[in-house]
């Protein structure tokens, strides 16, 4: 298990940013409140016009300085982050070059199930001038919604911290941010930021795999009865497809995902820590199918999310046909697994699973409300 941690900017009008307290000739004890907000905005630096001006517009802040005087967000800028110009950009509005930089980013310092999902083209992002450091981000009224982590190297993270540190102070929003590693949550307490457990990410070591014994027996019965059913799977090389073959499929994907979620209480797509269907933009994601060994029919599929540039794999999703033998998706699932197995792959992802032990852990700023809806 993999702790998953919720943090919200917790920012108060004398808290300094990271870089401040680094350069600070006295000790400084930060205001712990596990409920403090943001700044009030009628405090906070005027905001330019066009400022938070909607979903589909750039969400975009400048310091209060004369236009020749601003400076850009550049990762390799020094220590100082005392004044910075943070520009949040729909994904589908990036260049080639830069929807290139941040698919690069979230490959290589992915860690998290939910990491890759940066790519979405209708998410946002903040990409750095420099393409060193990026972050995902859904926009939901005064609150940006940052899941997956922050895609860059190491000694990158608490800079991108001290940015949206600042962002939030100067605009009054509330920036929360999932998916965050026991590792990084020191970072962002030391900051003054609201911490709570979210959750555990179950990975699977696959170097001690080895579907043996009582604990995998239940998957061992689904295999083999859907094996005499009459389904196979195989992974789709959907890079390589000819147009015609891969329209095909990609209608039987969105036909397959109709079938799963009616019926459930949630009849469409979610967001925020899970990904959508987007066949024509997978990238480096991978994708395997179930099919029926006769009709060539696909019964269900999964796609697979890179992590630690490949050396981990998120099954982030999985969607099956409603009349689709019992057991397809064990089949599936572990069917892919083997395959990862079998290509030396270090861990695999099953993905969040909220609320675990969340009771387990309080801090010095963790939101009781959150822990209470959390247990």
């Amino acid at each position: 298990m993999h702790t998953c941690w919720r943090v919200r900017s917790s920012i108060l009008n004398d808290h300094p940013t990271l870089s401040e307290r680094r350069h600070s000739s006295t000790e400084h004890s930060p205001s712990v409140a596990a409920e403090s907000h943001a700044a009030d905005p009628a405090s906070a630096a005027p905001e330019e016009e066009g400022l938070l001006s909607g979903a589909d517009r750039p969400i975009h802040l400048t310091p209060s300085r004369r236009p020749a005087e601003q400076s850009h967000d550049s990762i390799d800028n020094g220590d100082e982050v005392n004044e910075i110009g943070l520009q949040i950009r729909p994904v589908q509005s990036l260049s080639q070059a830069e929807f290139a930089a941040l698919e690069q980013l979230a490959f290589k310092y992915g860690r998290y199930s939910d990491s890759y999902l940066a790519v979405e083209q209708q998410r946002h992002c903040y990409l750095s001038a420099d393409h060193q450091a990026a972050v995902s981000v859904i926009p939901m009224g005064r609150v940006l919604h940052i899941s997956g982590g922050i895609l860059a190297a190491p000694e990158h993270h608490a800079q991108v911290i001290d940015q949206l540190q600042t962002y939030a102070a100067r605009t009054g929003q509330t920036v929360a941010c999932y998916s965050i590693g026991d590792d990084k949550r020191p970072l962002f307490e030391d900051a003054g930021w609201e911490v709570s457990k979210l959750g555990e990410d179950t990975l699977l070591s696959l170097k001690d795999l080895s579907w043996t014994g009582k604990p995998f027996e239940w998957v061992r019965r689904q295999e083999n009865y859907c094996g005499r059913a009459g389904l196979v799977s195989r992974e789709i090389a959907h890079r390589e497809m000819e147009s015609t073959e891969w329209q095909q499929i990609r209608q039987e994907l969105f036909e397959i995902q109709a079938e799963d979620l009616q019926d459930r209480i949630y009849a469409q797509e979610m967001s925020l820590l899970v990904g959508r269907l987007e066949p024509d933009n997978l990238q480096r994601r991978r994708l395997f199918v179930a099919e029926d060994r006769q009709s060539g029919r696909i019964q269900a599929f999964v796609i697979a999310n890179p992590m630690n540039a490949g050396r981990g794999w998120s099954l982030e999703m999985y969607r099956k046909r409603a009349s689709t033998p019992r057991g397809t998706m064990p089949f599936l699932l572990k069917r892919t697994i083997d395959t990862f197995r079998s290509e030396d792959v270090d861990e695999v992802s099953l993905c969040l699973i909220p609320w675990k032990d969340c009771h387990t852990y309080r801090g010095p700023r963790t939101s009781p409300l959150v822990r209470h809806g959390m247990t």
